[in-house]
């Protein structure tokens, strides 16, 4: 199990782009990585970091909005650990947004001046584009065979007779 949690998102950074075609094939994520590393340009990484997070936030509020449920008995004890997991999580990365307003390229505190001159930036940059392009692109084609394979299996599964299906 460990092996697929370190193999599987390396190959969705690292391998799913150069199959796409190399250097013109990197994903947003590749390029958000290549802004903190090697342009080491943070406030442009933490720019594309926001709006990408900006973006995933609200497409998992229409999620949640769309498939609610009413729950009879929350269970407290979840509830308390996802709370505490998304804030150890989070709290770092709540310094991200005061980088993408920052004047300079680089990372020291305090802050040389306050700007959006890198949100505006962001839209103008024909690599954002085309990594978002390649990421849309693979996110549908990934969908679309997911849900396919998903309805099959579960298909077979309820109509097949197995050993301990009703236990």
């Amino acid at each position: 199990a460990a092996s697929f949690l370190i193999f599987i998102p390396t190959t969705g950074d690292y391998i799913t782009p150069a199959l796409l075609g190399g250097p013109d094939g990197a994903m947003i994520g590749n390029l958000i990585q290549l802004q903190f590393g090697a342009v080491n340009n943070w406030p442009m990484g933490a720019t594309l970091s926001i709006v990408l997070m900006l973006w995933i936030a609200a497409l998992a509020l229409v999620f949640l909005l769309v498939t609610r449920k009413v729950q009879v008995r929350p269970n407290r004890a979840l509830q308390l650990y996802a709370v505490l997991f998304l804030i150890v999580l989070y709290v770092p990365v709540l310094f991200i947004p005061l980088f993408s307003f920052n004047d300079s390229i680089y990372v020291r505190f305090p802050l040389q001046g306050v700007t959006l001159k890198w949100y505006g930036e962001l839209w103008t940059r024909e690599p954002v584009w085309n990594a978002l392009w390649n990421s849309v692109k693979v996110g549908l084609v990934v969908s679309v065979i997911s849900t396919v394979l998903g309805v099959m299996a579960a298909r077979a599964i309820t109509r097949t007779r197995m050993r301990g299906k009703g236990a």
